[in-house]
Order: C-alpha cells, then sequence, then structure tokens
C-alpha cells in the first residue's frame, strides 16, 4: 500500500547515491521488488540530476548544433544521391566505350588469318586487362572461361563499406558481345568510383565535426556574453533574499535584460520602502505604548 510506497522511496534515496541497488539490499529493507526496476529507477534519478545541472547555455549551445547537425545530415542524404547517380554516369559512360572498343578490335581479329581470330582476340584482350571501370571475360561456345581481366590495381587494398556501397552503387547489367564463337563478357564495375566516394564522405565528416565543435565552442562563448549580466542578477536576488536590498542593475540594451533590470530594481525599491514602512509603524507602535505608560 502507500506505506510500502513511502518506504520504498526512502530505502531507494539511500542505496541509489552511492551503489546501484541489488536482491540483497532489497532484502534488507523486507521489500520484495525486482532488482533491475531499483537500479532502472537509481539509473533515471541520476540521468535527472545530470540534465537538471546542465546549464542554460549549454544547452542553448547544444540545441544550435544539433540543429545544424540535422540540416548537414539532410545535405549528406543529397549528395548521397547524386553521387549515385554520377557513378551511374561514369560506369555507364566507361562501359559504352568498351563495347565500342571491342567491336573495333573484333574486326581487327577477323582480318587474322583462319583459326587465329580467337588467339588474335585474346591477345588483344589480354594486353589491355581492364578497360576503366570495366572488367573483360571471354568464353568458348561451351561456356568455358579462356580469359579474365585481373583485379584493379588503384587502391587495391582498400573498398569501401557495404552499408556505403548499396546506397551509393547502381545496379548493373553485364554487357554479352559475341565474336565468333566466343563471347566477350563487360562486367561493370564501380567499386574504385564508390571507395574514391567514401573516401570524400569520410573526408567531409571530419571538416563537418570540427566544424560543429568549433559552433558549439563560438555559440557558448557568445551566449556566455550575452547571458553574463544574468548572473549579477542571480547575485543580486540572492542578496535580496539575504535581507540586503541597496543592490541595483544597471539596465543594459538587450530589451530582455533591461526590463530584468527595471524590474528587480523596481522591486528592491518597494521591498525597502515596505521596510521602511515598517520600521516606521513599529516606532509610532513604541512611542505608542511608552505615552499609555506616562
Amino acid at each position: 500500500g502507500g506505506t510500502t510506497l513511502a518506504y520504498l522511496e526512502s530505502s531507494l534515496n539511500g542505496f541509489c547515491c552511492e551503489e546501484e541497488l541489488s536482491r540483497s539490499n532489497l532484502s534488507k529493507c523486507g521489500i520484495k521488488v525486482r532488482a533491475s526496476n531499483a537500479t532502472y529507477g537509481c539509473r533515471s534519478k541520476v540521468n535527472k540530476v545530470w540534465i537538471s545541472n546542465i546549464s542554460l547555455r549549454t544547452r542553448l549551445s547544444l540545441l544550435l548544433t544539433g540543429l545544424l547537425a540535422i540540416v548537414l545530415i539532410g545535405l549528406g542524404s543529397l549528395w548521397v544521391k547524386g553521387t549515385r547517380a554520377s557513378i551511374f554516369e561514369e560506369i555507364e559512360s566507361a562501359t559504352r566505350v568498351s563495347e565500342q572498343w571491342i567491336h573495333v578490335i573484333s574486326r581487327q581479329a577477323a582480318h587474322s588469318p583462319s583459326g587465329m581470330e580467337a588467339e588474335s582476340l585474346l591477345g588483344l584482350l589480354q594486353s589491355a586487362g581492364r578497360i576503366r571501370a570495366n572488367a573483360l571475360e571471354v568464353v568458348d561456345g561451351a561456356g568455358q572461361r579462356l580469359y579474365l581481366s585481373p583485379p584493379p590495381t588503384y587502391k587495391q587494398d582498400h573498398s569501401a563499406p557495404s552499408v556505403f556501397a548499396s546506397m551509393v552503387e547502381p545496379v548493373f547489367t553485364d554487357r554479352r558481345i559475341q565474336v565468333g564463337d566466343l563471347t566477350v563478357l563487360i562486367h561493370p564495375d564501380p567499386s574504385r568510383a564508390t571507395l574514391d566516394a567514401w573516401d570524400d564522405l569520410c573526408e567531409m565528416a571530419i571538416w563537418a565535426v570540427a566544424f560543429l565543435l568549433v559552433l558549439f565552442v563560438g555559440a557558448r562563448v557568445a551566449l556566455d556574453r550575452a547571458l553574463r549580466p544574468l548572473d549579477s542578477l542571480i547575485s543580486a536576488l540572492d542578496r535580496t533574499g539575504r535581507g540586503r536590498f541597496d543592490i541595483r542593475l544597471p539596465v543594459h540594451l538587450a530589451p530582455e535584460l533591461g526590463r530584468l533590470a527595471r524590474a528587480y530594481n523596481g522591486m528592491a525599491d518597494r521591498l525597502v520602502e515596505a521596510v521602511n514602512e515598517n520600521v516606521r509603524l513599529e516606532n509610532d507602535q513604541e512611542m505608542a505604548r511608552c505615552l499609555e505608560l506616562l
């Protein structure tokens, strides 16, 4: 009932500040609750205390930084979309060039002596290796592979993360060109273009993080200067709470701070008048009692 809940709250307040609650701690109090629930309550209380200790300046700085981060994320999504289109155009144009080149060398191989067309074609393809962003494969009529281009040497030991690659790499279909009894397959390979895009993204992310940090520090410093009059207002309120009404705040140019200063000064003047009036009334009452005694 209510008594048990009240006893639980008092017990939790005692344990949360020093250690995480456990079943043994709770059994000592004679309360049967789950230790996980007690731990969650303790952590929630600590989080609330931590959040409440964040100053207004820091909160506003974090808000501005967070808003700009959201804007940068939105721009990043547009960049990903544009990069995907750029990779498609680059690989598609390279594939068309490869198709034209293979048609040219196939005509050259056709002028080779009888029975040497296949050897001539393979020799030309082997000398070319890869054609820009395309891997070449040659298979015979039985489907047996006769030649496959070597892997790319550009940034050979690096690759973009699979998640990023799935976001920016378009889907390409292999091109098939029939040259006599042989079939030349063109495999579009956007991996190197994707890796370049990933490197660009990493560089931009570093600059973005640095910019956000500079923005946070700059906003924090600017808010410190803009809200500095609040410190004097808090100090004046503390002195007023202790019965000192002699402080008056300067009126600042900022309209909001100026209204606060005028409001405080007016309150302090009224408090001084009220205190003086009370003293005068007490003196009058004391004098009246003395006259009655006479």
